[in-house]
């Protein structure tokens, strides 16, 4: 499967950070689609449901862990946290995130995070087809 064919979402409500990830995801070759608040991401993905959703915490009008709440189980897996406050990584957990990551980050260690889970993704769904 072709990068392309992967979908990453980032929810961000720092306009820098978001568009220094989206920028760098797109140049590997992902589709990419941002959101700057929980209650814009909650619609958009209903739309575009992504392969994977970096998502931070803190942000105006719906914060992260309300849109893990909001959420299904098998879609909260598809999102890896972020955020510099580490009180909210348990909870993140508990909530279905599939992962966590502390800010500031290192893009090539956010990288490796993404693949590592796209991955795991992609191993997920051929054991659910070989159920079929």
């Amino acid at each position: 499967m072709k990068k392309m064919d992967r979908s990453i979402f980032i929810v961000e409500d720092e306009e820098v950070l978001r568009n220094l990830l989206m920028m760098f995801f797109r140049r590997m070759g992902y589709f990419v689609a941002t959101a700057s608040n929980g209650i814009e991401a909650l619609d958009k993905f209903k739309e575009i449901k992504p392969d994977i959703i970096l998502m931070d915490n803190h942000m105006p009008e719906m914060n992260g862990l309300d849109v893990l709440r909001s959420l299904n189980i098998a879609d909260a897996k598809r999102v890896i946290m972020m955020s510099g406050d580490n009180n909210i990584f348990l909870e993140s957990l508990h909530l279905g995130a599939a992962d966590f990551v502390y800010k500031p980050f290192n893009l090539r260690f956010m990288e490796k995070v993404v693949l590592m889970h796209l991955k795991n993704l992609k191993r997920s769904g051929r054991r659910n087809s070989a159920r079929l």
